[in-house]
């Protein structure tokens, strides 16, 4: 049985000869272990992965990327993430998204230490290869704003 939440994270479509088909989250997913899935955050994979990262909107679409730094007892930063993986959904085709967990990631201490966040959650986003904005704090509007205006 599924509760009046579930509901409405899963409908069911009869399709006449196809039988029950699953809308929701899952549908339209890629088979398990697709290398063709996409993540609309992106997980840091080290300083070079971002510093291209950062190279690339210089070089093409899309032209905007948001970096978002966290760390694993970060209270807020837990609060926004959801908040931020909505962004990068609504702006997929606009900005990329990667996140930066100082105290988990290969390289998140010293990206954080280079790129001088000293309270997380933070937020830098570039565009064309430059740093364009930066938004200290849980501060989601902010954030909407700077994305709104340099994907505009």
């Amino acid at each position: 049985l599924v509760g009046a939440a579930g509901l409405s994270a899963l409908l069911l479509l009869w399709r006449p000869g196809a039988g029950f088909a699953a809308l929701g989250p899952a549908a339209g997913a890629l088979p398990r272990g697709s290398r063709a899935r996409r993540f609309a955050v992106q997980e840091c994979k080290g300083e070079s992965f971002v510093d291209e990262a950062i190279t690339g909107t210089a070089q093409g679409m899309p032209n905007v990327l948001v970096l978002s730094f966290s760390t694993t007892w970060c209270g807020p930063c837990k609060l926004m993430d959801p908040k931020v993986a909505e962004l990068s959904k609504a702006f997929e085709s606009q900005a990329r998204f990667i996140k930066i967990i100082g105290d988990k990631d290969p390289d998140g201490m010293q990206l954080m230490k280079r790129d001088g966040v000293r309270s997380v959650p933070q937020y830098h986003v570039y565009k064309e290869g430059k740093l364009v904005a930066s938004i200290s704090g849980a501060k989601y509007d902010e954030l909407l704003h700077a994305i709104e205006e340099h994907t505009a």
